[in-house]
């Protein structure tokens, strides 16, 4: 496939995310991720069986709220730098450099090339923080307390306080492995970022040979 045609081959976040996501999570990653689900499992077991009150679901909605509003600080401040570490790296970048990263394959026999391979380092963090922002705010706003669908939750829970503390359960999960999730993200974008850093000087190398070779 032409380079030209192989760069726009993705239409929408949505298949960026689907060639991107490969770069996101380490095996080592996704074990810690197991590990931290299990740990909320056996909290949110625990908190049934020794809370004092007869329904610990109001404290349990308590803590995700509470870690969605963390959350929705902690996406916001990192999204800000993200976005600006990546407006500057575009534009001090040569277009030259930008091509030929283009034009290399970023492993033998790979479909994906160096340039991608650069850029979805930065998109895959961009598309799981603002995931997470979204689930924070949507939590925030939606389900706090006195809310429409806060109402319509209780009421329909109302018989049978067991299913009320399983949602609750597992909104506090999915909120902490998210949050657990970006954090890892962050690590092992700090390490990709490094290696495109990389990826690029070797690339600009190979550049400079080339011209060389050009020349005589």
């Amino acid at each position: 496939m032409d380079w030209q045609k192989e760069l726009f081959k993705e239409k929408n976040l949505g298949d960026v995310y689907k060639s991107a996501r490969q770069f996101s999570f380490s095996s080592k990653d996704n074990w810690m991720l197991i590990v931290f689900l299990i740990f909320l499992f056996v909290i949110v077991v625990t908190w049934w069986f020794f809370h004092e009150t007869t329904n610990p679901s109001a404290s349990i909605m308590r803590t995700t709220r509470a870690m969605a509003d963390a959350g929705v600080a902690f996406s916001t401040s990192i999204l800000g730098f993200l976005i600006a570490g990546f407006a500057i790296f575009s534009s001090v970048t040569k277009p030259d450099l930008f091509i030929a990263l283009a034009n290399i394959p970023y492993k033998k026999n790979s479909d994906i090339s160096r340039l991608k391979y650069v850029f979805f380092n930065f998109l895959i963090v961009f598309i799981h923080y603002l995931g997470f922002m979204a689930l924070c705010l949507f939590t925030d706003i939606f389900l706090s307390e006195g809310m429409p669908l806060t109402k319509l939750i209780g009421q329909l829970t109302a018989e049978n306080l067991t299913v009320r503390y399983l949602i609750a359960s597992a909104g506090l999960i999915v909120v902490g492995v998210w949050f657990a999730s970006i954090l890892l993200l962050l690590k092992g974008f700090i390490w990709n970022l490094y290696q495109s850093v990389l990826l690029a000087i070797a690339t600009e190398e190979e550049m400079r040979k080339a011209e060389v070779r050009d020349e005589n």
